[in-house]
């Protein structure tokens, strides 16, 4: 789990693959959550381009620090329906001296994080 600094926009690219290939996810309908210990937000401003998720969580709307996750629900409420989570995929701290890994240049602040999930669609 990466720790990033509460208050730094971060880029977040997430791919998603059933049985290790890229899942063309322009054939489902796309809700996107981030959840907290402090709830769970419906996401509405992510792209999705073939089997990737776009989206940047930004500074201005980290109102906890804490562990966050996300989950990506494939044609929500409707037959085929399929739930896929990235669980806690990152943790905001509240100061740059809690960070334990990941350090820019002096000056310089750029998080992109790079998530892949597979996702397993047989019934049982």
């Amino acid at each position: 789990m990466k720790q990033i600094r509460q208050g730094n926009d971060i880029g977040v690219i997430w791919s998603i693959l059933q049985e290790e290939k890229p899942l063309n996810l322009g054939s489902y309908h796309l809700s996107l959550y981030l959840t907290s210990s402090f709830g769970k937000e419906r996401i509405t401003d992510f792209k999705a381009n073939g089997n990737v998720i776009s989206w940047t969580f930004f500074g201005k709307n980290q109102r906890h620090k804490g562990t966050y996750s996300l989950t990506l629900v494939l044609n929500e409420g409707q037959e085929n329906m399929h739930t896929i989570d990235a669980c806690d995929f990152i943790k905001l701290v509240s100061c740059t001296c809690k960070l334990t890994d990941g350090v820019d240049k002096e000056g310089i602040e750029t998080e992109v994080l790079k998530l892949e999930s597979t996702v397993d669609f047989s019934t049982q």
